[in-house]
């Protein structure tokens, strides 16, 4: 008895712990598919519909920028700062870097030494050609798999002559919300597997116990124990088969009492007849 009840409770251990898998591999399915939407769709949504944005939002002005002396119109270097995210450069016709504009304000180039060094990127670049051709160009910079900034350049008249506005992005501050939204994600991964491990524990062994003593009330009435019962009453499928459990033992405890009474009947029906032949036997035994 006591080997079929160790084997029991592993067995039921054993189905506690594939249910526990079980839910577990869906929870950390549902993590992968969050990283994987933040990753692969989020970011990638955030980085291109800030492109987008910018080539929407000089969709307007090409034309009046090939008529216009961008020198004598504020209003469309204002304008174009605030499509850049703050600042333009402005190249002339053989390529060099002319002007420096944030927010509508020309800059002085001799203090803005990292904006000379983003000129000297774009001059190393093989895009410069397009520059020094008058044609309009885009580019994306990338550092691994990260598009880390978005330049496009248009050729305009400036102080009356050709020259060519560049307008770069930079998408630092807009990595920096990711990256922090990547942490958040990363403690609310960890707090979801924890919880899901503690949930998925106690539902299986919720789901596993009552079985298990639903297998002992059947093991005990094999061996004999015709008033074992499960001991609990539930509305869903256990409950239902637990109330099955305790119906074959009441049968059987039934049917325990009619072969009682059969045993009985017929022990009383032979023992009369038996007694006769033991007189009778007795009796010739005795006499010579």
């Amino acid at each position: 008895m006591n080997r079929q009840k160790k084997g029991n409770l592993k067995k039921s251990s054993g189905m506690a712990v594939q249910l526990w898998c079980i839910m577990m591999l869906l929870v950390i399915f549902t993590v992968f598919f969050m990283w994987a939407f933040q990753i692969y769709f989020m970011e990638r949504n955030y980085i291109n519909s800030n492109i987008a944005e910018i080539q929407e939002q000089l969709t307007p002005v090409l034309r009046e920028l090939e008529v216009t002396d961008l020198a004598d119109n504020r209003q469309m270097i204002s304008y174009l700062t605030n499509t850049a995210n703050g600042k333009v450069l402005i190249a002339d016709n053989k390529g060099e870097l002319i002007a420096l504009y944030s927010y509508g304000y020309p800059i002085n180039l001799e203090e803005n030494r990292q904006e000379i060094r983003v000129w000297e990127r774009i001059a190393k670049s093989s895009d410069y050609q397009s520059i020094l051709s008058g044609l309009p160009y885009t580019r994306t910079i990338r550092e691994g798999v990260r598009i880390t900034s978005y330049e496009t350049g248009l050729p305009v008249t400036y102080k009356g002559q050709e020259a060519y506005v560049i307008l770069y992005r930079y998408f630092t501050d807009l990595y920096t919300v990711l990256d922090m939204n990547r942490q958040l994600l990363i403690v609310l991964s960890i707090l979801l597997i924890l919880t899901a491990s503690v949930l998925a524990a106690f539902l299986a062994g919720r789901f596993t116990r009552p079985i298990l003593r639903i297998k002992n009330t059947v093991d005990l009435l094999t061996e004999g124990e015709l008033n074992a019962s499960p001991g609990f009453s539930r509305t869903d499928e256990i409950g239902q088969l637990a109330a099955s459990v305790e119906e074959l033992g009441n049968a059987l405890q039934k049917v325990d009492v009619l072969r009682r009474e059969i045993i009985a009947n017929v022990s009383h029906e032979l023992r009369s007849p038996l007694s006769l032949i033991c007189g009778y036997a007795e009796m010739v035994r005795d006499i010579t």
